[in-house]
């Protein structure tokens, strides 16, 4: 990157605030070692930080759910206090992200590198945004544009209002500058560029083998649920991006929870008959493609077999569904003898996914040989 193209204002924040950080933080550590009240509040910080990005993403950029209008504002504080910048320019770009993924009209594509990615991106002058284009609906939204025109103002407010709270409740001024505001917010933005970086190299393909995007369980505990991002990138409406019980994906849980007491609704969540039918398009066309490149004679046999599993599968999908919906509608007494078949169905369907993916494994594990 050269001198001509970096951004003076951003960039010279970005790389001022850590050098400073990372340079006083030891001295800090050193000469006056934080009790645990000034990090358990600037942990909390973070949480609820966090939990504002994650408004920013999945309600404003993606539309995944709809929040009170009572219960906004405050999410909107937290985000705010995240020095992430408004919501209109974070869901202009996300957006923008989403529609040119893995190419170089993606603001922060992978195809340059991991360090471009992850923060380099942020450096450099950013092209002429298209708000029309990108968030037409943010701009009709009174609150958004306030917070948008004075976003500077505001988060500097917001964050000494509370590193004074904390250092008030902690009696430790100076600890709560250090950590619950700029400790916190290096690990904040850290975080989140994980994800444009880390979650686009390190961890598996579930759902869409074309896209960079991985899914990592690791990054999802230390981004709020944000790390299941292939599944994300594949569904990007869905309010979830940790789609199975077991994902940690505080966001979702969050959401849920607003939407029992009222404060959020109409949560978009794509069906598990939607989910199995994208998973299994996805590696039939992997093992498809794999298969080009083997033998004739073992092709047409390995290609004969994944066709035989592939109509089972989708049929027995068709009947899970089918099953589903009539249990949904059926009285009590016939509610129970349906749900006895969907038992059964599900049972011979893991046993067929089981030999599906067997088989997958040997096609590709053949390639590699």
């Amino acid at each position: 990157m050269s001198l001509k193209n970096f951004n003076w204002g951003l960039g010279g924040f970005i790389i001022g605030y850590q050098a400073i950080l990372l340079v006083a933080l030891p001295f800090y550590l050193y000469y006056t070692p934080p009790h645990y009240p000034v990090v358990l509040a600037s942990i909390v910080l973070f949480v609820l930080t966090s939990f504002g990005v994650g408004v920013y993403h999945r309600h404003y950029s993606h539309l995944g759910y709809k929040l009170n209008r009572w219960i906004e504002p405050l999410f909107l504080f937290f985000g705010t206090a995240a020095f992430q910048g408004s919501v209109i320019m974070w869901a202009h770009d996300h957006r923008k992200h989403h529609r040119f993924i893995d190419t170089d009209e993606d603001p922060y594509t992978v195809s340059k590198g991991f360090w471009h990615a992850h923060m380099l991106w942020l450096l450099e002058k950013s092209r002429p945004r298209e708000l029309e284009r990108y968030v037409p609906d943010l701009l009709k939204r009174k609150l958004l544009v306030f917070q948008d025109k004075h976003y500077l103002a505001l988060s500097i407010a917001i964050n000494t209002l509370l590193c004074i709270a904390v250092g008030a409740i902690v009696n430790d001024y100076l600890g709560a500058f250090v950590l619950a505001w700029w400790g916190r917010i290096f690990v904040s933005h850290h975080v989140t560029w994980f994800i444009n970086s880390l979650a686009h190299y390190w961890g598996e393909r579930t759902y869409s083998k074309e896209l960079s995007a991985v899914d990592n369980f690791i990054l999802a505990f230390f981004t709020s649920g944000e790390g299941y991002h292939n599944y994300h990138h594949t569904f990007p409406a869905d309010y979830r991006n940790g789609v199975r019980w077991y994902h940690f994906d505080p966001n979702k849980w969050l959401v849920w929870a607003l939407s029992k007491l009222g404060l959020a609704k109409g949560l978009l969540r794509h069906t598990e008959y939607t989910i199995q039918q994208k998973l299994l398009l996805a590696d039939q066309k992997l093992f498809l493609t794999t298969l080009a490149t083997q033998p004739l004679t073992r092709k047409q046999e390995l290609e004969a077999r994944l066709h035989t599993l592939y109509v089972s599968l989708q049929e027995k999908m068709e009947r899970m569904k089918t099953l589903r919906d009539e249990r949904r509608a059926a009285f009590k007494a016939r509610r129970k003898k349906l749900s006895y078949a969907l038992r059964e169905i599900k049972r011979t369907a893991r046993k067929e996914w089981r030999q599906w993916h067997k088989l997958g494994r040997s096609i590709l594990d053949a390639q590699e040989l």
